[in-house]
């Protein structure tokens, strides 16, 4: 029997801000002017801060996935 996701475990925020952190790497790694990259950095931060409140784990791991594309 699959163990059911509790919203807001720390687990869960331990794994959203894991994705964070790798979304500023990775844009950090792909561009090399600084207002450029303060720039990306506040889009991703905004899309992180659109799925803030989302409680649904499977919703949640669908959005999650969606701001490392925003480097490509």
């Amino acid at each position: 029997m699959s163990k059911t996701p509790v919203p807001f475990s720390p687990e869960n925020i331990k794994t959203v801000a894991s994705l964070y952190r790798r979304s500023l790497r990775t844009a950090a790694d792909w561009i090399n002017r600084r207002d450029f990259y303060r720039a990306k950095a506040a889009e991703i931060r905004h899309r992180f801060e659109q799925n803030r409140n989302v409680s649904d784990p499977q919703e949640l791991k669908v959005s999650c996935p969606r701001p490392l594309m925003l480097t490509i």
